[in-house]
């Protein structure tokens, strides 16, 4: 079997780089142990086998995880949930009811994921339908996994209705799947990710006040790692670059044509050189970002006055 990178962050935690998108330090999947097993995040369908080879490297046997926690539905973080189930029998999956039914029937949150990515549609590859019995409404979560681990869902909606983030009140350890943005560690790499259809702006705003509220010691994004930055820190980061592009959107919203290059430019965290997988990864993701916003601001004019 493959060997993935793999990243021990504590006797409990391990940190899967799982290959999303075809790129190193983009995507993590993150093992949780106590007396129990549980995977935070799947990546899509085509990092699942990288998933499955760095349980193997951990020694960890497919029947004793028993749990698969999604932060949304996007399917880069759910899409690979259908195979991993197919793989580890004994795992129930969870996510936020509002949009859990996807897992079991995903045609149609395929055809939107399509709509919304463009050019990175490529690369995220499919889904697997999972029994509806297998799946578990997550927005209540206290999953209790034994060795003082508890794993509380806290509702950090705003990149998406159904958001969750992840909460380990021992370690100090927040799951911030796409809550903040993108903070890839491996490069220092930072940017806001605003997608359609149903990024609210006023509802991240929140997100940000609700994490800045918690005694966060590790602060684990889904891309991907623990954060370069002390927690606080970086939060604050996130709420500057996020407010930063919102403004250009909006300045721009009455142009005859929205300038997305031009704000994709203004907005990347990085004019360095970058592989073109990488590239794909800082361009595709900003430009859904610019468009995302530009559909909020459509539906919700008066939320110009946000920021």
């Amino acid at each position: 079997m493959m060997q993935v990178p793999l990243t021990q962050l504590s006797d409990q935690i391990a940190m899967i780089d799982n290959g999303l998108l075809t790129t190193d330090g983009f995507g993590a999947t993150y093992v949780v142990q106590g007396d129990q097993v549980a995977l935070i995040e799947t990546g899509t369908s085509l990092t699942a086998e990288a998933t499955l080879a760095g349980l193997q490297q951990l020694g960890i046997d497919p029947d004793a995880v028993e749990h698969i926690l999604l932060t949304h539905v996007h399917m880069d973080h759910s899409g690979g949930a259908g195979i991993l189930a197919q793989h580890l029998p004994n795992a129930k999956v969870y996510l936020h009811s509002l949009t859990a039914a996807h897992l079991a029937e995903p045609s149609k949150l395929m055809r939107s994921v399509e709509r919304a990515v463009g050019p990175m549609w490529q690369v995220y590859g499919t889904m697997q339908p999972i029994a509806a019995e297998r799946i578990v409404a997550a927005e209540h979560l206290s999953l209790n996994l034994g060795k003082e681990i508890v794993l509380e869902a806290v509702p950090t909606p705003g990149h998406s209705p159904d958001h969750l983030a992840f909460w380990e009140a021992h370690s100090g350890t927040l799951w911030a799947g796409d809550s903040i943005g993108i903070l890839m560690s491996s490069y220092n790499l930072n940017m806001p990710v605003t997608p359609p259809p149903a990024f609210n702006l006023a509802d991240q705003l929140q997100a940000f006040q609700t994490l800045a509220n918690y005694p966060i010691r590790q602060l684990l994004p889904s891309h991907f790692g623990p954060t370069v930055a002390p927690p606080a820190l970086a939060i604050e980061e996130m709420h500057e670059r996020l407010v930063k592009i919102v403004r250009d959107v909006r300045d721009n919203l009455h142009a005859a044509e929205l300038p997305v290059e031009a704000i994709v430019e203004r907005a990347l965290p990085t004019k360095e050189p970058v592989s073109p997988a990488l590239n794909l990864v800082l361009w595709g993701n900003l430009a859904m970002s610019v468009h995302g916003l530009k559909l909020f601001f459509d539906r919700n004019p008066q939320a110009v006055e946000l920021i």
